[in-house]
């Protein structure tokens, strides 16, 4: 097994939260799944479409993360244009994309480990006792 040296220069977070993201304003909105994400760009699952954007187009994204320091449904949204600078279909239903921004963001996701570790194990917990 190849072992690669890490190319990130900071940490990402992993996490769970829906986003939201077209072409342009009034185009067709799109929305999927956030794998992981840091101040520079964002990764996430969507259901594979023939109409998506594909590699290199712009596109605007938005998406909701937890405030810190406040209550836990607390959140707020951000928006964010930037370039898809991976689309890979490898799985017929769902395409993994990968979205570098223009503007980073004004914090570093990879502190909200924390808060996002709280939310996930409160959520659990609701399900267990459904």
């Amino acid at each position: 097994m190849v072992r690669r040296k890490e190319k990130r220069k900071e940490e990402r977070l992993s996490c769970n939260w829906s986003i939201w993201f077209a072409e342009n304003l009034g185009e067709t909105l799109y929305s999927g799944t956030v794998c992981d994400i840091s101040s520079k760009a964002v990764s996430f699952t969507c259901h594979v479409d023939k109409n998506f954007p594909l590699k290199g187009k712009e596109v605007r994204t938005q998406f909701s993360v937890p405030r810190l320091g406040r209550e836990d449904k607390d959140v707020t949204m951000v928006t964010r244009n930037g370039k898809i600078c991976r689309y890979d279909t490898s799985n017929s239903n769902i395409s993994k994309v990968a979205v570098r921004f223009y503007k980073p963001l004004p914090f570093h996701p990879n502190k909200l480990k924390t808060v996002n570790k709280i939310i996930n194990e409160r959520e659990n917990r609701k399900v267990a006792t459904l």
